[in-house]
C-alpha cells in the first residue's frame, strides 16, 4: 500500500476502557516513544500488566481533551457516508 493510499483511509476510533501506546501511536501517526513522551507530558496515569502499557480512555479525556476530540472528530469526519 503506498503511503497516499494509507493517508486516505478513514481512521476509524474504537471507543474502549483501555487503549495500548501502539494504538495510540498508529491512530495519531508517531511513534510508541513519541506517544509515550506526549502522555507523560501531560501527566496521563499508565496501566502495566507484564510488557505492554495501557492507557485508561478516562485518562485520555481528562487530561488531554481538546487532542483526544480533535482525533475523534477528524476520524468521524473521513469516514465515508459522514456529513
Amino acid at each position: 500500500m503506498t503511503t497516499s493510499k494509507r493517508s486516505a483511509r478513514a481512521v476509524q476510533v474504537p471507543l474502549r476502557p483501555l487503549y495500548t501506546i501502539a494504538e495510540l501511536a498508529k491512530l495519531v501517526q508517531v511513534t510508541r516513544h513519541t506517544m509515550v513522551r506526549l502522555l507523560r507530558a501531560h501527566h496521563v496515569a499508565f496501566l502495566r500488566s507484564g510488557r505492554a502499557l495501557y492507557v485508561p480512555l478516562c485518562e485520555i479525556e481528562e487530561k488531554m481533551q481538546p487532542s483526544w476530540k480533535s482525533t475523534c472528530t477528524s476520524g468521524e469526519a473521513r469516514r465515508p457516508g459522514s456529513l
